[in-house]
């Protein structure tokens, strides 16, 4: 019973090996998912899509909800010291009695501070309310290479850039061939989309 042990415990191991590589690899899932959307959606696009060829996908960089909504802060706190800044300027024209000085001005730019100051108390609630979801990613980015006949009817590779929804869809947000039309914070956070159209 002894000699058998070794050779038990050695076959555990290779069947808890063999058990562990079979499982499912996350980011190739992911991969897989993204490289299925993209393609269902570009080859009814294609001039000829019997000729499309994948070359590659590579994950470049992904953006957490906690970067979208740093990024928002900062927007709107710039706007903010922006109308508080003109604000002073115009008591500065009204103290020298300066034709510059203009009462409507000052009106428009105290509902600014005003909206841009309930703007931001939101965004903090939202933040709050989402906790550790912050941590969260809101978004993938990708670099999308293919070949494809063009019109002449030559093979032609062609780059792209592809933003996407976190899973479980990994829904297609963006798809640009240049990447300074690349969105700078893709999918916000939940609940500021709702939010911000009651400040447009």
């Amino acid at each position: 019973m002894k000699k058998l042990l070794p050779l038990f415990w050695v076959g555990a191991v290779f069947l808890f090996s063999g058990l562990t590589s079979c499982g499912s690899n996350p980011n190739e899932d992911r991969q897989n998912i993204v490289k299925t959307n993209l393609e269902s959606s570009l080859l009814k696009k294609l001039h000829a899509p019997d000729s499309y060829q994948f070359g590659a996908l590579e994950l470049v960089d992904s953006v957490l909800y906690k970067d979208n909504v740093t990024y928002h802060k900062n927007f709107y706190s710039l706007n903010l010291n922006g109308a508080k800044e003109g604000l002073e300027r115009q008591q500065k024209y009204k103290e020298e009695k300066s034709s510059m000085y203009v009462e409507e001005k000052v009106n428009s730019l105290n509902a600014e501070v005003k909206k841009y100051e309930t703007i931001l108390t939101e965004i903090d609630k939202l933040t709050e309310q989402l906790g550790e979801k912050t941590n969260d990613v809101a978004s993938y980015t990708y670099r999308f290479t293919f070949k494809s006949e063009n019109t002449q009817g030559v093979l032609s590779e062609y780059k792209y850039l592809v933003q996407t929804k976190p899973g479980p869809d990994y829904k297609i947000i963006e798809l640009v061939q240049n990447e300074s039309q690349a969105l700078l914070h893709p999918n916000d956070f939940p609940g500021f989309t709702e939010m911000i159209k009651n400040y447009n």
